[in-house]
């Protein structure tokens, strides 16, 4: 029995020892694959601009390739740079919204994850519907299948959008917002205006001796440094003893139904066009009206902020979404029925910007059979 006794402990203590060794070791792999990844996002973000050359070069490059798929190789080149950017860029979307719009960092972690996976989508959005383009010439059963993926794709980034919407206590989703680019540019910004600040203060606790040319501290910015950290060390007490309640982006803003209507049918304009044209065709214009309606109806609803800041955003926004408008004149059946058939054989008589005309309706009739070119999603 003894022996038997010593025999499990045995067991026990190497199950322990084995376990031990195995949690160093993926505790050193975390580390490791830690270290890594600081180190690629600062060679990335030091490197940026000519990472942007290189990815023009590889397109440029891809389209001198022959063959059927140069377009394919072009547009997966840029898809791939625009990735490696966006990886730079994801981890500045807690900062911004920590820093200048007030957000919990639960919600901030929350709002990361739909724009990375909201701008992954969109810089693969492309180059995939052109590989279903290419399985799918002379089989039906391919050309169904690219359509179901395309509107699979449209409904994964409507729920996003919808769920950044949520997420932001009803706030207008702009399009500003989801350029994580543009949100990296304006954190550099604050970051180098709080440097600059800090060393204007300091250099106005300076100053120089007449005779012996050396730096003096005043004494009055002395006073004041020791106040203010008084009142700091306070205030930390007070938070200490009553802790603090983080306010969501938003949450003093009275949501209204016309705003949530007009967001959501913003949202899923193109998935709705989508499935009236499974239904109907492309050549039907039930579609194309439809969605066109939806868009206007949305842009008539859109929310008039009593904030300075946010009336600014939603009238660029508005704008925007106004001029997006005109993406309908290149679409089926419009495109096809007016702009080809009508408009255009009369502007190819005009001498003098006939190939000028001709080059722009070539261009337009290439992006006519990719979903995305169009969209405007």
């Amino acid at each position: 029995m003894i022996g038997f006794s010593m025999a499990n402990m045995n067991r026990g203590l190497s199950r322990d020892v084995i376990l031990e060794v195995e949690t160093s070791r993926v505790e050193r792999i975390v580390k490791l694959i830690r270290n890594l990844n600081q180190f690629t996002r600062l060679l990335v973000s030091h490197y940026g601009d000519q990472l942007e050359l290189v990815g023009e070069l590889l397109r440029a490059v891809a389209m001198l390739i022959p063959g059927g798929n140069t377009e394919i190789h072009a547009e997966g080149a840029q898809s791939i740079i625009q990735l490696i950017a966006l990886y730079r860029d994801a981890p500045n979307v807690i900062k911004y919204h920590r820093n200048k719009k007030n957000v919990s960092l639960k919600n901030a972690k929350n709002i990361q994850f739909c724009l990375v996976l909201l701008s992954i989508l969109k810089r693969v959005q492309l180059v995939t519907e052109m590989i279903m383009i290419r399985k799918s010439i002379g089989s039906r059963k391919q050309n169904i299948i690219r359509w179901n993926v395309v509107l699979f794709i449209e409904c994964v980034k409507s729920v996003l959008r919808l769920s950044l919407f949520w997420i932001k206590n009803g706030r207008l989703i702009s399009k500003q917002e989801e350029d994580l680019e543009q949100l990296s540019m304006e954190n550099e910004e604050d970051s180098s205006a709080d440097i600059q600040m800090h060393l204007d203060d300091d250099q106005s606790r300076l100053r120089v001796g007449k005779r012996s040319g050396r730096n003096f501290v005043l004494l009055d910015s002395t006073n004041m440094e020791s106040r203010e950290e008084l009142v700091n060390r306070i205030l930390d007490r007070r938070k200490v003893q009553k802790p603090s309640r983080e306010v969501n982006e938003g949450s003093d803003r009275v949501v209204v139904m016309t705003d949530v209507i007009s967001e959501v049918l913003f949202i899923f304009r193109p998935v709705i066009h989508l499935l009236l044209v499974k239904k109907f065709g492309w050549k039907s214009w039930i579609p194309w009206i439809t969605a066109m309606c939806v868009e206007i109806l949305s842009i008539q609803l859109m929310p008039k902020s009593c904030k300075s800041s946010e009336e600014t955003s939603a009238e660029s926004e508005r704008m925007r979404r106004k001029i997006q408008l005109l993406f309908y004149l290149v679409r089926h059946p419009f495109y096809g029925t007016v702009v080809r058939n009508a408009i255009y054989p009369r502007l190819i008589r005009i001498p003098i910007f006939t190939s000028m005309i001709q080059s722009a309706m070539d261009a337009v009739d290439n992006i006519q059979n990719h979903w995305f070119y169009t969209s405007a999603s």
